[in-house]
């Protein structure tokens, strides 16, 4: 309970967060579409990869804490739940974005090892896994928006942030659980992303400018330019194609003279 239902709190907040005022929403879909968008999207898509029950059919806690954290943040007297969740430096708020940066913390190392222990003589099974947990979220929200007549676009189409966020930790802990040990490394996870998460939530409280605000936001966003350079200057001494499309003249015949 002390990470289930603060977290349902917080993921019921950004799904309805999702929706200007005046949207028409259903009273199913915060309960269903929310779930999948921001509750437990994540595990569902890496459960559901693996031939596994995701959370919602064969977990014993996540349902009720799900709906509990639902009824709370949707139907509180005065929207009170809502609001101060809503608002920056709250006491309400500090606990649901420090539980939800635990809770993301410890999800990716946990489904590292999920898909190792299912699959250990699969190369690729734990960073696969760590990754499905960290897209499966977008996937959701891409086929809810879809369904509202939307156009939205998938995160791998223009990476940002979480994928950059997602293979850092991921290749951390492949590193880190070899050499250091599992415990270690999901501690360290632990308490950088948190302190990380924490230290947004301070800056926003400070005031902070907003270009301090967005270098925290994405630490590691230099980091991923500077190996981009690197790697587009090695393909450009190497002549190595860079090119992701067909080229331009592709459907026309080639001569062999």
């Amino acid at each position: 309970m002390a990470i289930q239902l603060p977290h349902a709190m917080w993921a019921a907040m950004a799904f309805r967060d999702m929706h200007d005022h005046g949207d028409e929403v259903s009273w199913l879909q915060p309960i269903i579409a929310g779930y999948f968008c921001h509750g437990y999207g994540g595990t569902a898509v890496r459960d559901l990869s693996m031939g596994m029950a995701p959370a919602a059919m064969g977990h014993v806690d996540v349902p009720k804490y799900w709906l509990m954290g639902y009824a709370l943040t949707y139907h509180s007297p005065g929207d009170y739940i809502y609001n101060k969740i809503g608002t920056t430096g709250h006491p309400l708020r500090l606990v649901c974005r420090f539980v939800e940066a635990v809770d993301v913390a410890i999800t990716l190392p946990g489904a590292f090892e999920k898909g190792v222990k299912n699959f250990p003589n699969a190369m690729a099974s734990g960073p696969v896994a760590a990754m499905a947990s960290v897209y499966g979220g977008s996937v959701w929200r891409y086929l809810y928006n879809k369904g509202r007549g939307q156009d939205p676009k998938m995160e791998w189409m223009k990476p940002g942030g979480p994928t950059r966020r997602g293979i850092v930790y991921t290749l951390f802990y492949m590193w880190g659980r070899k050499y250091w040990g599992v415990p270690e490394s999901r501690m360290f996870l632990t308490l950088f992303h948190t302190g990380w998460e924490m230290l947004q939530e301070l800056a926003d409280m400070l005031g902070w400018s907003d270009e301090l605000k967005a270098k925290i936001k994405d630490p590691f966003l230099d980091l991923f330019n500077t190996v981009g350079m690197v790697f587009k200057l090695i393909a450009g001494m190497l002549k190595l194609n860079m090119d992701r499309t067909k080229h331009k003249h592709s459907g026309e015949v080639k001569s062999l003279r």
